[in-house]
């Protein structure tokens, strides 16, 4: 290992030695990275990772049990990791197991239980598939024909704290030529700005019931006159939107903000409680941080779509989970273009605009 980090240009490495001619793990690092080993095992290898002085997260190299007899060595290991601590968790390697059908292609279709126990697993420990970029199969077993299997086995999955620590972050699957296996590279910071655009107004949720939001509404439309054409309600919806969102700054806010200054009256409210009775203003905080807290989740859960689960519920992480991870769906990195080569930045724009151009061009 240590004649490997040196061709390869790392500083430091921990490696756990195969057994015969199977196995064998290794963690290469530079001296930028403040890397604290915690544990390790044949399968696994465990470090903090620290990004400054304040702020630190957790990586996981793991290698899935060959033999499927005991895949749930694997399975029980990343709980048993799990349940040691919560941070910003990326956990990744050659699992060697896939998480739909559709990821095997070739050889025997793969049990059903067996793709459940690990989507099982990824689900109690809060653990999802962060996606990639590239070829769809990592694993070949080299053969043609009717004899070939490809399969999708090694990949990265993290928790939530990981995807808001790194909201741009990029899975590439990458080529080989000596390999069966395909390298996967991590990208915690892969993002190029768009262009600000101005924001798209919206109706909130969270407006719905408020008075002022009515009466808003009914003054813009009784203030400008019209025949009501087709362009005249088109200059009524727009002119709601302006003074809904200045009503909105005012009054709104940035929800979390409102929130965290309510949480903080509220603690004072109970040290003076404590010392000077006061059970209507006590009572008010309460009611002020309840009033927040019912607007975040409203506020989140319009974001992320989320339509079965009921109000009320304060499901406010689950929300924004999906929000984010709906957004980042959204996001269109690359394109390929006629030629079938991947277009990024700039040249993906032009590409767009120049379908666009000729779909608007063309003749029929």
């Amino acid at each position: 290992m240590d004649a490997l980090k040196c061709k390869l240009g790392f500083v430091n490495c921990f490696s756990v030695d195969s057994e015969g001619r199977s196995g064998g793990l290794g963690l290469l690092w530079n001296s930028d990275l403040g890397v604290e080993l915690r544990s390790f095992s044949q399968y696994h290898i465990d470090v903090h990772i620290k990004i400054d002085d304040l702020m630190v997260w957790r990586f996981t190299g793991l290698y899935g049990h060959p033999d499927t007899s005991r895949r749930t060595f694997t399975w029980n290991l990343i709980r048993t990791l799990s349940s040691i601590e919560q941070l910003p968790w990326l956990v990744g390697g050659d699992l060697n197991e896939v998480l739909h059908p559709h990821e095997k292609r070739g050889g025997r279709d793969r049990p059903v239980s067996q793709i459940e126990a690990f989507r099982e697993v990824l689900t109690e420990c809060e653990l999802r598939d962060l996606g990639y970029k590239g070829q769809r199969f990592t694993w070949w077993n080299g053969r043609g024909g009717n004899a070939h299997i490809f399969e999708h086995l090694d990949r990265f999955v993290g928790n939530d704290l990981l995807t808001h620590l790194f909201p741009h972050l990029v899975v590439q699957h990458g080529n080989v030529a000596h390999s069966d296996h395909i390298p996967i590279l991590f990208e915690s910071s892969n993002f190029q700005p768009m262009p600000r655009r101005p924001k798209q107004f919206h109706l909130e949720a969270m407006w719905v019931g408020e008075e002022q939001c009515e009466r808003i509404i009914e003054q813009v439309w009784s203030e400008r006159g019209g025949n009501r054409g087709m362009e005249d309600l088109l200059n009524l919806i727009q002119g709601c939107g302006q003074q809904l969102k200045i009503w909105n700054r005012h009054s709104f806010g940035l929800v979390k903000k409102k929130l965290n200054e309510a949480r903080a009256e509220l603690e004072k409210a109970q040290f003076s409680h404590s010392h000077d009775p006061n059970p209507k203003g006590l009572s008010q905080a309460i009611n002020k941080v309840q009033l927040w807290l019912e607007r975040e989740e409203v506020m989140w859960r319009q974001r992320s779509r989320i339509q079965w689960l009921k109000e009320g519920d304060q499901n406010t992480r689950f929300f924004h989970s999906s929000a984010s991870m709906r957004r980042k769906r959204n996001t269109i990195q690359g394109l390929k273009d006629d030629q079938g080569h991947l277009t990024e930045g700039a040249q993906r724009d032009k590409l767009i605009v120049d379908f666009f151009e000729d779909l608007c061009t063309s003749t029929t």
